[in-house]
């Protein structure tokens, strides 16, 4: 069956829009929806509709949908479930085709009826419809926050947003912008009685201002829809970060009066996301960190190897960052003698050259990046560059978040993706705004850096592997004799025409999948009645 398709341009760049069901109460979250589009420079036309109020916020208001003088391309619908699905029936009658259902109490509450309706008018009047349940929509390049999930416009960026929660969805926002980061679009799905994540995987393939996609689902109503949406964008080379909720019995159950998710067994989500490549965030940190750094520079997005090369002004920071760099399979190679020979002349005696360099604990910022520059210039030796700063109280933390930003151009430029980890536990004094508007990022511990180098890394590994299509991904982490296998298959077919049984056998030894062990009778043997041969 095919897929339906839906107008999602409209829905996201509506030029007209109704809210049905707006309220004068500054505290309600229609009046917070309707700030939000009228206040952060959205060019379209907002018609308000609610029989008891004249204006809001110095905007006529329409008795009903029907008394608009023009056609709508968006109804954003804030109503209790009954009544929106009149207003809604009405509304298509006229011949708008694009609906925003923020209003819960369907299939959540156990009202699955309404959701039912909600699908039988979507079939009959071809309708594209999000929600309901949810917090609406924002499109930064657009100029359009048409949700109560922040206030004002976020800053504008990459990172598109895909939730079943709304609440999750806002978290991601204040952290990105906390660290002077901006997204390009949230699409808040809630119940998804119509428009689906598929859909909207579809639609940011295709979109100019997506290069990373956050997604958070409790559960996934269509998994080949959901697979082959992924597929296109590895294949395009946008990635997507998952992180899903439900994976307890408790939190499945929670998950079914939140959004009326039926959460399956969370191995059939593992292995979807594994099979599609998706970065899979054990925790809602992991997913801040990836989604924030792959954010920063399309270079992390490119394939590496493992290798770190850490610069440090901290010996037993360095000690630290390495013992997580192994713990989270990275390599830390030692430095070559012609490095070294570098680093002589530009550091102190009592600096340590090997991998992880120590350039001591006075370091100002113009030796810091003296050693930055040099180790630039091995670039061959490594394939992620480390920075770590132990905030001694002789370092002016401002210069040197000044020489960062001024390098990060640099290494960018030189292909080198570069962290820094400040062992600070507040990164969002002023000192480091220079860093957060740098190419690199930032990070408090140096386990959230090595944690987040490993899963990108891996996504670009497997990414690689996948379109080359040398390897299934969920082999990803065997040490695989291909060669021996091609000889195997190679000499059986020629022969036989087929692959033997017993070579069935040596080939998936070699892939490492247990089998049973098998003993061989005689022909002669005696053997007692009745017997099941197989």
């Amino acid at each position: 069956m095919l897929k339906t398709i839906f107008d999602l341009h409209t829905l996201l760049h509506p030029q007209k829009i109704a809210i049905v069901g707006l309220s004068s109460n500054p505290n309600h979250i229609s009046y917070s929806l309707l700030q939000n589009i009228v206040d952060n420079g959205y060019q379209g036309i907002v018609y308000p509709v609610n029989p008891s109020l004249k204006a809001v916020k110095g905007i006529k208001c329409y008795q009903k949908i029907t008394d608009i003088p023009e056609l709508v391309d968006l109804a954003i619908i804030i109503l209790k479930p009954d009544i929106a699905i009149e207003i809604m029936e009405e509304s298509a009658k006229m011949g708008i085709k694009n609906f925003i259902i923020i209003a819960s109490g369907f299939a959540e509450s156990g009202f699955i009826e309404q959701e039912q309706k909600i699908l039988n008018l979507a079939e009959k009047y071809n309708l594209t419809i999000l929600g309901p349940n949810c917090v609406g929509i924002i499109n930064t390049h657009y100029n359009l926050n048409a949700s109560f999930a922040t206030k004002g416009l976020p800053k504008q960026g990459k990172i598109s947003i895909i939730s079943q929660s709304g609440g999750f969805s806002i978290g991601i926002i204040k952290y990105l912008t906390k660290m002077k980061q901006g997204i390009s679009k949230l699409i808040s799905v809630g119940n998804k009685t119509i428009l689906q994540e598929s859909h909207f995987l579809d639609y940011l393939a295709n979109d100019e201002n997506t290069s990373i996609i956050a997604l958070y689902v409790e559960d996934i109503k269509n998994f080949q829809d959901f697979e082959n949406s992924a597929y296109k964008l590895l294949e395009i080379g946008k990635p997507i970060v998952v992180f899903k909720g439900g994976i307890t019995t408790e939190g499945s159950k929670a998950s079914s009066s939140h959004t009326a998710a039926i959460t399956e067994n969370n191995d059939y989500y593992k292995a979807l996301f594994h099979k599609t490549n998706c970065i899979i965030a054990e925790t809602i940190e992991e997913l801040y960190f990836v989604i924030s750094t792959l954010e920063k520079s399309n270079i992390f997005s490119k394939p590496k190897g493992k290798r770190v090369m850490i610069i440090s002004n901290c010996g037993g920071c360095g000690v630290i960052n390495t013992d997580f760099a192994i713990k989270h399979n990275l390599e830390v190679p030692e430095t070559s003698e012609e490095l070294k020979q570098e680093l002589r002349k530009i550091l102190p005696p009592a600096a340590a050259l090997n991998n992880p360099i120590d350039v001591v604990g006075d370091t100002d910022h113009i030796r810091l990046e003296k050693a930055i520059r040099t180790v630039m210039k091995f670039k061959n030796e490594y394939d992620y560059l480390i920075i770590n700063i132990g905030q001694q109280s002789t370092i002016n933390m401002e210069e040197v978040s000044k020489t960062i930003y001024n390098l990060s151009f640099e290494l960018e430029k030189e292909e080198i993706p570069t962290l820094s980890c400040m062992f600070a536990l507040d990164i969002s004094q002023k000192e480091y705004d220079y860093l957060h508007l740098s190419k690199i990022p930032v990070f408090v511990y140096p386990e959230q850096l090595t944690k987040t180098i490993q899963l990108i890394q891996k996504y670009t590994q497997n990414r690689t592997k996948i379109l080359q299509k040398q390897i299934n991904v969920l082999l990803e982490d065997i040490d695989i004799n291909w060669n021996q296998i091609k000889q195997i298959i190679s000499q059986d077919t020629k022969v036989n025409g087929f692959i033997s049984p017993l070579n069935v056998i040596e080939i998936l030894k070699t892939i490492k999948v247990d089998i049973p062990n098998s003993q061989e009778y005689q022909e002669d043997l005696s053997i007692d009645f009745p017997v099941v041969l197989k």
